[in-house]
């Protein structure tokens, strides 16, 4: 009855230990859906910097060709 008893704590140990991992992988999935949330916000402002970048680029060309 001991060796039962003991594996059955055994087993509740492992139960709460694979708990606690599958805690920890459920709040590493949430972090990285934040940070995939988080880089196509920041993907957004860089195609819009691209953007005035390029625009700025042609304007100041067109500029320079009209001076000269």
């Amino acid at each position: 009855i001991r060796e039962l008893h003991e594996m059955f704590m055994d087993m509740a140990m492992f139960v709460e230990t694979q708990g606690e991992m599958i805690n920890n992988i459920e709040k590493n999935v949430m972090n990285a859906s934040d940070y995939v949330e988080h880089a196509k916000e920041e993907t957004k402002k860089a195609v819009k910097y691209q953007s005035k970048a390029r625009r700025v680029c042609y304007l100041s060309v067109i500029v320079l060709v009209s001076i000269l």
